[in-house]
């Protein structure tokens, strides 16, 4: 019903009340406990004057019939070991399946053919590319709330990353290269980037069984690990040059991760790709007008080639996007348009 209490104190009344597919998730750092809904902070309170007196552990309790919940995560400081799991006779944490409020996993055309995708996991081959991108066709756009978390099920020698990218983008490509200016991802060496700004160099190393998190909210991106909080950037700038989507990069021969959340703002978002008429790619539009269309670039889409007469409003080059301006005639059939006359008009209508 929204209340959150720490012992005596009652933190708030007016969380998030729960219901189905929310996921809720309980973080405890160095005694200060807090609470998210679907990736949201709902409050948080100093719980030391609790934890130091007792033993406590975590607990969900269910009063209705047919109340059912998945464990989705379950981590401690790295290094320690909790015992008390094996005291009271504690299943062993465990990686369950994914978990979403969309029917969303990582999509087989966004991503390397090397790689090898089983529902919510996905594994490198021994013999592939030295990069290897696996995506999920969601856009990520610059409002909204977006979480994702993944399970480093194994990890080599090479590098990983994790974060957002174009779709667009090969999937053999390397996201860590200078020249990228749209770079947003976790490095599994610590290093944490958005854009041109490094955020950290020194976040925790990825390592297997490690849980990944990442939190985009209305443009601000935050990465997790294993419960805490690594950097904190602004990726408005990125997210607003067009069309991006979670992605996992696996290096090594064997590299294997799992998706365990996937969440988004309601209602669904738009599909971030999609194959137009002539068979070619086209991705959702971002910032900026639609040309002829009148609606948002962000309602239509765009496959990036030159054709002559593209261009009917006299205000962009004869270019298919990529982010904005008229859609060349494949394309516009994506969005529920026709050319007719010269005019990009809906489909059916006589102009």
């Amino acid at each position: 019903n929204g209340i959150i209490r720490v012992g005596e104190t009652k933190v708030t009344g007016d969380a998030i009340a729960f219901s189905t597919s929310d996921v809720i998730r309980l973080v405890v750092v160095d005694g200060v406990v807090e609470w998210f809904c679907n990736g949201v902070p709902q409050g948080h309170h100093d719980s030391l004057g609790l934890l130091d007196t007792d033993i406590y552990v975590p607990y969900v309790t269910m009063d209705s019939d047919g109340d059912c919940v998945t464990l989705l995560e379950w981590s401690c400081p790295e290094g320690e070991d909790p015992g008390l799991s094996r005291a009271l006779a504690l299943p062993e944490p465990v990686g369950p399946p994914v978990s979403t409020t969309i029917a969303l996993t990582w999509d087989l055309t966004l991503s390397h053919t090397a790689l090898t995708v089983s529902g919510p996991a996905v594994y490198k081959a021994e013999a592939a590319p030295e990069f290897c991108a696996a995506r999920i066709n969601m856009a990520v756009q610059s409002t909204g709330t977006y979480c994702m978390s993944v399970r480093v099920d194994r990890r080599g020698s090479g590098s990983m990353l994790f974060g957002l990218m174009r779709p667009d983008l090969p999937a053999d490509g390397d996201p860590g290269k200078t020249s990228r200016p749209d770079r947003c991802y976790y490095l599994s060496n610590g290093i944490i980037r958005v854009g041109p700004s490094k955020l950290k160099s020194s976040a925790y190393k990825y390592a297997d069984g490690s849980v990944l998190r990442m939190v985009v909210q209305d443009g601000q991106v935050a990465w997790h690990h294993n419960g805490v909080l690594q950097a904190l950037g602004d990726a408005r700038e990125v997210l607003g040059d067009g069309c991006m989507v979670p992605y996992v990069v696996l290096s090594s021969p064997a590299d294997a991760v799992t998706l365990t959340e996937l969440t988004h703002p309601p209602p669904a978002p738009i599909t971030a790709m999609r194959i137009n008429r002539v068979g070619l790619r086209a991705y959702r539009g971002a910032r900026g007008h639609g040309g002829d269309t009148g609606v948002p670039a962000t309602q239509l889409y765009y496959c990036g080639m030159h054709a002559d007469g593209t261009c009917r409003c006299g205000g962009c080059d004869n270019k298919c996007g990529i982010s904005n301006g008229c859609p060349c005639q494949h394309c516009l059939q994506l969005a529920g348009f026709a050319v007719v006359d010269g005019k990009a008009v809906p489909s059916g209508s006589s102009g």
